[in-house]
């Protein structure tokens, strides 16, 4: 687990940087996909709702993080069925590799 991230989720104080390095733990298994995805989302959204975005972004970063806030839930719905879901462990998520190495190279 990234040692910022569930003091730096609630305070809100993750940055661009921070996602690239989680992108790198979650290829290499140091965090899961789905805490990867809860960081991403934390620095887009300004609410627990996630219906307002943080607008200090870059139009880069904003299309980047929704991207891989989108792709997670598309995932989710068409790889499994309702009732895999109600009993699966997110943690266990795994998302395909090529995506992180694309976002990882994006914004470079």
């Amino acid at each position: 687990m990234l040692e910022f991230e569930s003091r730096d989720l609630e305070m809100g104080a993750i940055n661009m940087q921070e996602i690239k390095v989680a992108i790198r733990k979650a290829l290499k298994n140091e965090i899961s996909h789905e805490q990867l995805i809860n960081m991403a989302e934390a620095l887009l959204f300004t609410d627990q709702a996630q219906q307002s975005v943080n607008g200090q972004l870059s139009k880069q970063d904003r299309a980047l993080l929704e991207d891989m806030s989108a792709q997670w839930e598309l995932y989710l719905v068409n790889t499994y069925t309702i009732e895999e879901l109600q009993n699966l462990s997110l943690q266990q998520v795994k998302l395909p590799e090529i995506w992180l190495r694309r976002w990882l190279d994006s914004n470079d």
